[in-house]
């Protein structure tokens, strides 16, 4: 019997009994079972690695621990990035143990009393005994209602053709993939030879089967419904709903509330992506707190270093976790919330600048960053500004708020200083390196634009609003227009370059609401140009227009709100100034009585379905809207993200 997981086993995250061949590449003959022979040598530097990552020196043959200096309040306080006090700090032993092919984490070896220990004295994973307090034999949570007597083989016979399994794959990696990081090239391309064999495909797991189902359910998200029609001759909406039903049925039949590997992580984490704007978020939130818990406890919070993983699988489970962040904040900003792992003290590092072939299972160091742009950009890019975030307002303020842009009570000082940091790490980092000759690096500068001039025209207004009205000067009203005309340009840019059309399916919903700054202020060249640019907006953007989409009633709610702010700056100038109407904004207005009166009761008649419309499209305003609560509630991230939190309450 070997000492360690055939290469098989170990790539697909799976238990081995070790034989020759083992029982797993038995069952799957397409699989060579082989062991990977490590040398003495290798053993060692990987001993080294673990011996420093807890505080000691290996090449010291004696080394005791000398406690550190004493500190004052002061000195712990102003020197924030020095080595925190003990209560600040993370268990330096944690450990990784398994149990009947279940690997989960423990917060410290202390913990990890009841597992056989090798002669070092620190727990083996090799040979544990059982854990006391697993419950190993108790039923699960709503087990009778997760049922998985359904046979995996069943599965395999509702996987998509041959020829719709081929668009799909092409829309992940040429639409989908540059955005979603989390599965590095080897393991999609076994996935994908998994999925289209048909003798493959009778051997995936339940766990597989999920993940290829949410992969092709947000392939299919990336296309329009023209695409639909015309590859796979049925209508989008049909197939969302046959794909999103398979990729249920899948991931029930997998023990969700005990998630005992990285891969059907993956495949829940890409299904919530995938649900984004599309299914409630208050379900999505709830499901969201499953996926946080369950990689906690397969301790994906914690660096790899920390726990003697390889380089490989220390790089996998960062990727995995970072992107878990993104999507939390995503939906955080959704539901008027500061998700409570973003102030936690995991240690997760972000991911390596680096290619998926700079780095492979076998190797036992790190492979040095490249310098400028990698496949992994941009989601190194989204991760970068939570880290930064994260960092500074841990740092200056004790704790990180969502709303810090908007906050009165942080100072505007702290605000300029936060905003200067991402401008400057943004160009330095990412965007000096961008060739607009290539799509993905033309999304990741235009968004990376529009973040900061987004940023600056959130801090700024909040300025405006906490100053008395014969206090603010028209300096800062300037800067405020300005920001809001630089984020609108390079909103129109994303949704007008015909290169970069395919990842548009990102920021389809996507409506900047500092627009309205717009309906403040009076006849003057700035407020032109930012009507002009809504008018181009709704050019560029047609999903703006669909007011009878009934699963997206941000679309109809936007629509509102512009013919409003036109109500409301017309209010205020003298009749001889009046402009004409825009043509947009008489087309949303006949659009929204439609709209209103095919969904009103027709209780009181047609004389009440006609006055309900007729208040629909004339809400009263406040004297300035971006004073009103719902607009000083929103939160920052992702651009495309954070713009729509005021119509978190919709749900």
């Amino acid at each position: 019997m070997k000492n360690q997981a055939c290469e098989p086993c170990a790539k697909r995250k799976v238990r081995c009994d070790k034989e020759e061949p083992c029982s797993n590449c038995k069952r799957r003959k397409q699989d060579h079972c082989n062991y990977v022979e490590v040398s003495p040598y290798d053993r060692i530097k990987k001993l080294e690695t673990l011996v420093q990552s807890l505080g000691g020196d290996p090449s010291n043959d004696v080394q005791l621990p000398t406690p550190p200096p004493a500190k004052s309040q002061a000195h712990v306080k102003h020197n924030n990035k020095e080595e925190s006090s003990w209560s600040e700090g993370r268990s330096r032993d944690p450990v990784l143990s398994e149990e009947d092919g279940q690997e989960f984490y423990l917060e410290s070896r202390a913990w990890n009393g009841w597992l056989g220990n090798d002669h070092d004295g620190h727990a083996s994973r090799e040979h544990p005994s059982k854990n006391p307090f697993l419950m190993g034999n108790a039923p699960n949570a709503f087990d009778e209602v997760f049922s998985r007597n359904k046979p995996s083989t069943a599965f395999a016979e509702r996987h998509p053709s041959q020829q719709d399994a081929v668009i799909l794959w092409k829309a992940f990696h040429q639409r989908v993939n540059p955005f979603l990081r989390i599965l590095f090239k080897r393991e999609l391309k076994q996935l994908q030879t998994d999925a289209m064999h048909p003798e493959h495909v009778m051997q995936l797991t339940d766990a597989e089967h999920a993940l290829i189902f949410s992969l092709y359910l947000i392939s299919l998200l990336s296309l329009s419904d023209e695409d639909c029609r015309r590859d796979m001759h049925r209508p989008r909406s049909f197939l969302i709903s046959e794909l999103q039903t398979l990729c249920e049925e899948a991931l029930s039949h997998t023990n969700l509330f005990c998630v005992k590997n990285i891969t059907l992580l993956k495949a829940i984490t890409i299904y919530l992506m995938a649900g984004i704007d599309r299914l409630s978020t208050q379900s999505l939130w709830s499901l969201m707190g499953l996926i946080v818990r369950n990689a906690e406890k397969l301790g994906i919070h914690r660096d790899g270093t920390h726990l003697g993983l390889t380089p490989f699988a220390t790089e996998e489970r960062r990727r995995l976790w970072w992107h878990v962040q993104h999507l939390d904040l995503a939906l955080a900003v959704r539901s008027g919330l500061t998700p409570l792992t973003l102030m936690g003290d995991w240690d997760s590092k972000l991911p390596l600048n680096i290619e998926d072939d700079d780095i492979n299972t076998n190797m036992t160091t790190f492979p040095e960053e490249r310098k400028g742009l990698t496949d992994l950009s941009y989601c190194l890019f989204t991760y970068w500004v939570i880290d930064t975030q994260r960092a500074f307002l841990r740092t200056n303020n004790g704790r990180f708020e969502l709303s810090w842009q908007s906050n009165e009570a942080v100072p505007q000082p702290m605000k300029d200083t936060l905003i200067g940091q991402l401008e400057e790490g943004l160009n330095g980092h990412f965007l000096q390196y961008c060739d607009p000759l290539k799509p993905v690096h033309m999304v990741l500068q235009i968004l990376g634009r529009a973040l900061i001039y987004e940023m600056k025209q959130r801090s700024l207004q909040a300025l405006i609003c906490s100053k008395p009205a014969g206090e603010i000067g028209e300096d800062l009203r300037g800067e405020v227009m300005d920001a809001s005309i630089q984020s609108l340009e390079y909103n129109n840019a994303f949704h007008s370059q015909p290169s970069i059309r395919h990842f548009r399916w990102l920021t389809n919903s996507f409506f900047p609401w500092h627009a309205f700054e717009a309906s403040q202020q009076n006849n003057t060249s700035r407020t032109l140009r930012i009507w002009e640019l809504l008018s181009e907006m709704y050019s560029a953007n047609p999903k703006l227009s669909h007011l009878c989409d009934d699963d997206d009633r941000r679309v109809s709610h936007a629509a509102g709100l512009v013919v409003a702010a036109w109500k409301t700056r017309h209010k205020k100038m003298q009749p001889d100034q009046w402009p004409s109407k825009p043509d947009f904004v008489v087309r949303l207005e006949a659009q929204l009585k439609d709209h209103v009166t095919a969904h009103v009761q027709s209780e009181d008649g047609g004389a009440r379905q006609q006055e309900t419309a007729e208040q629909a499209v004339a809400p009263i305003m406040p004297e300035s809207i971006l004073e009103e609560q719902v607009f000083n509630a929103s939160f920052d991230l992702d651009f495309q993200d954070i713009d729509w939190s005021f119509w978190s309450s919709i749900d």
